[in-house]
Protein backbone atom coordinates (compact mmCIF):
# COMPACT_ATOMS: atom_id res chain seq x y z
CA UNK A 1 0.00 0.00 0.00
CA UNK A 2 1.30 3.42 -0.94
CA UNK A 3 0.52 6.45 1.22
CA UNK A 4 1.47 10.07 0.97
CA UNK A 5 3.17 12.05 3.72
CA UNK A 6 0.86 13.55 6.28
CA UNK A 7 0.42 17.28 5.67
CA UNK A 8 1.42 18.43 9.17
CA UNK A 9 4.63 16.44 9.74
CA UNK A 10 6.85 19.36 8.73
CA UNK A 11 5.45 21.85 11.26
CA UNK A 12 7.76 22.35 14.26
CA UNK A 13 5.03 23.51 16.67
CA UNK A 14 1.93 21.68 15.51
CA UNK A 15 -1.53 22.86 16.43
CA UNK A 16 -3.31 20.60 18.91
CA UNK A 17 -5.48 19.11 16.18
CA UNK A 18 -2.56 18.32 13.82
CA UNK A 19 -2.27 14.69 14.97
CA UNK A 20 -5.97 14.12 14.27
CA UNK A 21 -5.61 15.63 10.83
CA UNK A 22 -2.46 13.58 10.12
CA UNK A 23 -4.28 10.38 11.06
CA UNK A 24 -7.24 11.34 8.87
CA UNK A 25 -4.90 12.14 5.99
CA UNK A 26 -3.16 8.75 6.24
CA UNK A 27 -6.49 6.90 6.02
CA UNK A 28 -7.88 9.08 3.25
CA UNK A 29 -4.74 9.14 1.11
CA UNK A 30 -4.34 5.36 1.40
CA UNK A 31 -7.93 4.72 0.40
CA UNK A 32 -7.91 7.25 -2.42
CA UNK A 33 -4.68 5.91 -3.89
CA UNK A 34 -6.16 2.41 -3.82
CA UNK A 35 -9.35 3.76 -5.42
CA UNK A 36 -11.45 2.81 -2.40
CA UNK A 37 -14.18 4.93 -0.91
CA UNK A 38 -14.12 7.88 -3.31
CA UNK A 39 -16.49 9.85 -1.05
CA UNK A 40 -13.85 9.87 1.69
CA UNK A 41 -12.09 12.69 -0.11
CA UNK A 42 -15.16 14.88 0.17
CA UNK A 43 -15.68 13.96 3.83
CA UNK A 44 -12.04 14.54 4.66
CA UNK A 45 -11.92 18.05 3.26
CA UNK A 46 -15.27 19.08 4.73
CA UNK A 47 -14.33 17.91 8.26
CA UNK A 48 -10.84 19.36 7.96
CA UNK A 49 -12.16 22.79 7.02
CA UNK A 50 -14.34 22.81 10.15
CA UNK A 51 -11.32 21.93 12.32
CA UNK A 52 -9.20 24.58 10.60
CA UNK A 53 -11.87 27.26 11.05
CA UNK A 54 -12.21 26.47 14.76
CA UNK A 55 -8.44 26.25 15.16
CA UNK A 56 -7.92 29.60 13.45
CA UNK A 57 -10.52 31.29 15.69
CA UNK A 58 -8.95 29.73 18.77
CA UNK A 59 -5.43 30.81 17.75
CA UNK A 60 -6.62 34.35 16.98
CA UNK A 61 -8.37 34.54 20.35
CA UNK A 62 -5.22 33.42 22.15
CA UNK A 63 -3.14 36.05 20.31
CA UNK A 64 -5.61 38.81 21.20
CA UNK A 65 -5.66 37.53 24.77
CA UNK A 66 -1.88 37.91 25.04
CA UNK A 67 -2.18 41.61 24.24
CA UNK A 68 -5.05 42.06 26.72
CA UNK A 69 -3.09 40.17 29.41
CA UNK A 70 -0.03 42.40 28.97
CA UNK A 71 -2.19 45.52 29.21
CA UNK A 72 -4.41 44.50 32.16
CA UNK A 73 -3.06 41.55 34.13
CA UNK A 74 0.73 41.51 34.04
CA UNK A 75 1.14 44.03 36.89
CA UNK A 76 -0.30 41.60 39.44
CA UNK A 77 0.15 38.16 37.87
CA UNK A 78 3.58 38.83 36.22
CA UNK A 79 4.82 38.29 32.67
CA UNK A 80 5.14 34.55 33.21
CA UNK A 81 1.91 34.15 35.16
CA UNK A 82 3.71 33.29 38.40
CA UNK A 83 1.76 35.69 40.62
CA UNK A 84 3.38 37.28 43.68
CA UNK A 85 4.25 34.73 46.33
CA UNK A 86 1.43 34.09 48.79
CA UNK A 87 -0.28 37.41 48.01
CA UNK A 88 -1.39 36.91 44.38
CA UNK A 89 -2.01 33.42 42.98
CA UNK A 90 -0.17 32.10 39.94
CA UNK A 91 -1.94 31.55 36.65
CA UNK A 92 0.88 29.33 35.39
CA UNK A 93 0.06 25.63 35.78
CA UNK A 94 -2.98 26.65 37.80
CA UNK A 95 -5.31 23.87 38.89
CA UNK A 96 -7.87 26.51 39.87
CA UNK A 97 -8.17 27.87 36.33
CA UNK A 98 -8.52 24.46 34.74
CA UNK A 99 -10.92 23.05 37.36
CA UNK A 100 -13.03 26.20 37.92
CA UNK A 101 -13.86 27.61 34.50
CA UNK A 102 -16.99 29.51 35.59
CA UNK A 103 -15.32 30.89 38.73
CA UNK A 104 -12.38 32.04 36.59
CA UNK A 105 -14.72 33.90 34.25
CA UNK A 106 -16.57 35.44 37.22
CA UNK A 107 -13.29 36.56 38.82
CA UNK A 108 -12.41 38.64 35.77
CA UNK A 109 -15.93 39.83 35.03
CA UNK A 110 -17.11 40.64 38.57
CA UNK A 111 -14.00 40.52 40.75
CA UNK A 112 -13.13 38.00 43.44
CA UNK A 113 -13.60 38.12 47.22
CA UNK A 114 -12.77 35.41 49.71
CA UNK A 115 -10.47 32.48 50.00
CA UNK A 116 -9.45 30.33 47.05
CA UNK A 117 -6.95 27.49 46.80
CA UNK A 118 -4.51 27.40 43.89
CA UNK A 119 -2.07 24.52 43.57
CA UNK A 120 -2.56 23.62 47.25
CA UNK A 121 -1.96 27.15 48.59
CA UNK A 122 -4.69 29.33 50.10
CA UNK A 123 -5.07 32.90 48.86
CA UNK A 124 -7.38 35.39 50.58
CA UNK A 125 -6.92 38.69 48.77
CA UNK A 126 -9.56 40.46 46.74
CA UNK A 127 -9.32 41.05 43.02
CA UNK A 128 -11.20 43.92 41.44
CA UNK A 129 -13.28 43.30 38.34
CA UNK A 130 -11.36 44.05 35.18
CA UNK A 131 -13.07 46.48 32.82
CA UNK A 132 -13.18 44.23 29.74
CA UNK A 133 -15.86 43.31 27.24
CA UNK A 134 -17.19 39.73 27.15
CA UNK A 135 -15.07 39.10 24.03
CA UNK A 136 -11.93 40.43 25.73
CA UNK A 137 -12.59 38.24 28.78
CA UNK A 138 -12.93 35.20 26.51
CA UNK A 139 -9.71 36.09 24.67
CA UNK A 140 -7.64 36.65 27.81
CA UNK A 141 -8.91 33.41 29.34
CA UNK A 142 -8.08 31.50 26.17
CA UNK A 143 -4.57 32.93 26.41
CA UNK A 144 -4.14 32.12 30.11
CA UNK A 145 -5.69 28.65 29.75
CA UNK A 146 -3.18 27.77 27.01
CA UNK A 147 0.03 29.35 28.29
CA UNK A 148 2.65 28.54 30.97
CA UNK A 149 1.85 24.83 31.13
CA UNK A 150 -1.94 25.27 31.13
CA UNK A 151 -3.83 23.46 28.40
CA UNK A 152 -7.51 23.63 27.54
CA UNK A 153 -8.96 22.19 24.35
CA UNK A 154 -12.29 23.95 24.88
CA UNK A 155 -12.36 27.52 23.66
CA UNK A 156 -13.94 30.15 25.94
CA UNK A 157 -16.45 32.10 23.84
CA UNK A 158 -18.00 35.54 24.11
CA UNK A 159 -21.41 33.86 24.31
CA UNK A 160 -20.26 31.71 27.25
CA UNK A 161 -18.92 34.75 29.13
CA UNK A 162 -22.08 36.78 28.41
CA UNK A 163 -24.26 33.99 29.87
CA UNK A 164 -22.48 34.06 33.24
CA UNK A 165 -24.11 36.30 35.85
CA UNK A 166 -23.00 37.31 39.32
CA UNK A 167 -25.52 35.54 41.55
Amino acid sequence: MKTTAAPFNWIKHKPKYANVLNAQWQVVSTNILNMRYPLLLLLYFSSTSILFAQGEKFAASIQKGAVIYKKNCVVCHSKKGTGKGKRIPPLAQSDFLIDNRIASIKAIKFGLEGKIMVNGIDYDKSMKAVDLSNKEIADVLNYVLNTWGNQSDKMVTEKEVKAIHND
